[in-house]
């Protein structure tokens, strides 16, 4: 066990606040110097695999954040093989835009340290479509690789991990064990035959109880375990010592780490109880920086942005 990630999510505001601008350095600095943040959760929507960019339309002013939130997890199959990725399939201006605000200048900032950016990818499907990644493995897969070749190509960016799927046991997502076994088994294939190498997170479940589940189904899949580098999980329930213990000895027993990268309103404690309990290498509390609009400070982001005016920004650290 070795502490190596403080990680935050990629949201700070940046495109709900005309402030953003002037208060994005600063916070950046501070996130990097002050916090000591050193990887992100990039969040990509499944939604992106859609040839009708709803983001770009929002961003535009030609649709409503409530339009483009309609869409956010509305795929629609590039083609009918997944063996062929239709570039003109996907969307990608949400990621981009993300990247460009976020992941980019974080990554500047820790080089400067002589440190480098963990950027975690995690894929996010809360909605349903008549089309589903989640019953096709080779699809996902296939969605997975398109996204490492759009990242590298346009960035110079590979993830140094991938999250398979963001709270499956939500009724959101409903990923069963087996989808996710499944999808990290022809995923990994996928990015090894196109020259990548595989580094999954998961299972990333909001109840920790539910985690050893889904680990045992990916160690029943063959061929897939060799693809995970890290047991994850959140904390929103089943976070006794008994089930962080259960999920620590897994991490022991199949020599992965493990991660606890979501709660929000987790404190000191909760951290000291999954370093010691639940033998976590990284560890998240959420978002990087909420604006007080949204509310208050009830542990959902490192810090809070008072940005009623707009020419000289509030940064507060969380409590």
């Amino acid at each position: 066990q070795t502490m190596r990630g403080w990680e935050a999510t990629a949201q700070a505001g940046q495109f709900h606040s005309t402030a953003w601008g002037n208060y994005k350095n600063n916070l950046l600095d501070r996130a990097v110097d002050e916090l000591g943040i050193n990887r992100v959760r990039l969040e990509i929507t499944s939604g992106v695999e859609n040839p009708v960019d709803y983001f770009a339309q929002w961003r535009a002013g030609q649709i409503t954040e409530a339009e483009y939130n309609f869409h956010r997890y509305e795929i629609i199959n590039d083609n009918s093989n997944a063996n062929t990725i239709n570039p003109n399939g996907f969307s990608w201006s949400s990621l981009d835009a993300t990247i460009n605000e976020l992941v980019v200048p974080l990554r500047q900032r820790l080089a400067a340290r002589g440190e480098s950016l963990w950027v975690n990818v995690n894929y996010v499907d809360f909605g349903s479509s008549p089309f589903e990644h989640k019953a096709s493995p080779s699809e996902y897969a296939e969605f997975v690789l398109a996204t490492y070749q759009h990242m590298q190509s346009a960035f110079g960016i590979v993830p140094n991990s991938w999250e398979v799927v963001l709270e499956p046991d939500t009724s959101g997502a409903s990923w069963s064990a087996s989808q996710v076994a499944q999808a990290v088994k022809a995923a990994g294939d996928r990015l090894v035959a196109a020259g990548f190498t595989p580094n999954f997170v998961a299972p990333s479940t909001t109840d920790a109880a539910n985690a050893p589940n889904y680990i045992d189904q990916i160690a029943q899949t063959a061929g897939a375990m060799g693809y995970v580098g890290e047991f994850s999980y959140h904390r929103y329930a089943g976070g006794t010592n008994a089930i962080l213990q259960s999920i620590a000895n897994r991490a022991v027993q199949y020599n992965k780490q493990s991660a606890m990268l979501e709660w929000i309103g987790a404190d000191f404690n909760t951290l000291h109880q999954d370093i010691k309990q639940g033998r976590v290498s990284s560890w998240q509390q959420f978002c990087l920086a909420g604006l007080v609009s949204w509310g208050p400070d009830v542990g959902g982001s490192y810090y809070k942005v008072d940005d009623s005016n707009n020419s000289s920004p509030i940064i507060t650290i969380g409590s």
